[in-house]
This record gives structure tokens, C-alpha cells and sequence, in this order.
């Protein structure tokens, strides 16, 4: 990690710098307007930064990554970012409890290395963020954001300062096995054959006695 601060700030570099040590809030405003009247179109490519300015923090959603992640913890509250990965989740799903999990934070609430959370949707457990998993889950708009904001050129993503957590669902109860109930089979109803045993499965009929006989 590199701190340098970014040349699209020009000649204002050094100024802005020593603002940010002294006035963060300052800093950050007069960054963002520099940076908007010099490319109008970063206000839609970082738009992000004006939720920041807002609230304190912004979630970022990655669509193709299946991934959602914080920015502006960091600066606003020394707290490292959270990134979830939950595929099985809708994205909004996932920012709102990114929202929550950062309101908690800017309560005071802190999140450490190795610490679990379970919701109702399942369990995170939040690990140290490297560069190998960097490369499954890039933040790239929290290096864009720590590079312009912070004086932070990160050449690796393990200097991200990020904790990150994949969802656990939890483990389903099997359904009870069905016993099949055994089938009743009906009695069946002999005939009786010529030589007088019983044979077939037709209903006897009784041979009605001849007038006369004994």
C-alpha cells in the first residue's frame, strides 16, 4: 500500500491532504465537488460517495460476484467494511442486512475476526480478508474510494481493510420416512366344484332342493 494522493486533484493534492488529517468531513465534501466539476460523470460511476456523505456509509451490490459489501466504515468510523456472499439470497436482501450490520456498528457495536452471527436466514462468520479472496470477491470500488479519498493506493486487495462472510444456511430436518400401511385384502369367496371342494373365487350359490326329495 502506497499513500499518495490521487493526481486527478492536480495542484490542490497537498492542501487536500493535510485537510483530511484535520478536518475528514471537510475533506471529503471538497474532494467530491472537485471531482464532479472536473468529470460530471463520476457522479454516477461514484455515486455511492454522496450516500457516504449522507449516512456515513454506502453498500456497494456486485451483481455478477453475488456479493455485497460496505464503504465509508473505514472513514467514518474506523471500523474495518463487511462484505456477504449469498448467492441463494436476492441482493436487496443482502444490502439490507449490510445496513443493519453498519447502523449496529455506527452505534458503537464492533465486528472482529472469527465472530458469528446468526440470523434468521442463517449463519455469517466473519474472517480476515486477503488477497486470495480478493481475487473470488473484488472490492473495486472501495480501493477507487480509499485511493481518492483516503490517499491509499492499495497494490494488493490484502491490504483492503475488509472482513468478509459467505452465508451458512442451516441444515434441514429430513422428513419423517412414510411407512407405507399394509393393503387389506378382502377374504375371497369360494364356489363349490363338482366333486363337492371348494375351488374359485365366486360367490357359492345354493342348489335349491327338488320338490319331493327327502
Amino acid at each position: 500500500m502506497r499513500v499518495t494522493v490521487s493526481p486527478l486533484f492536480g495542484a490542490a493534492g497537498g492542501a487536500l491532504q493535510a485537510l483530511r488529517q484535520s478536518n475528514p468531513e471537510q475533506s471529503l465534501a471538497e474532494r467530491w465537488r472537485l471531482m464532479v466539476d472536473a468529470r460530471p460523470d463520476f457522479a454516477i460511476t461514484y455515486g455511492f460517495v454522496s450516500k457516504i456523505m449522507e449516512s456515513g456509509w454506502a453498500v456497494v451490490a456486485v451483481p455478477d460476484d453475488a456479493v455485497a459489501y460496505t464503504v465509508g466504515l473505514n472513514y467514518r468510523f474506523g471500523h474495518r467494511e463487511l462484505l456477504i456472499s449469498a448467492p441463494e439470497m436476492p441482493l436487496r436482501v443482502q444490502k439490507k442486512l449490510l445496513n443493519e450490520f453498519a447502523s449496529a456498528i455506527a452505534d458503537g457495536a464492533r465486528f472482529e475476526p472469527g465472530q458469528t452471527l446468526i440470523r434468521p436466514e442463517g449463519e455469517f462468520t466473519f474472517f480476515e480478508y486477503g488477497d486470495e479472496i480478493f481475487e473470488r470477491y473484488p472490492c473495486g470500488s472501495l480501493a477507487r474510494f480509499e485511493q481518492l479519498f483516503e490517499d491509499r493506493s492499495h497494490v494488493s486487495g490484502g491490504t483492503l481493510p475488509v472482513l468478509w462472510a459467505e452465508l451458512v444456511r442451516p441444515a434441514r430436518a429430513s422428513a419423517p420416512r412414510k411407512v407405507p400401511r399394509p393393503t387389506k385384502v378382502a377374504p375371497s369367496v369360494s364356489r363349490r366344484s363338482r366333486d363337492g371342494a371348494v375351488s374359485g373365487t365366486h360367490a357359492a350359490t345354493n342348489t335349491p332342493r327338488r320338490k319331493g326329495s327327502a
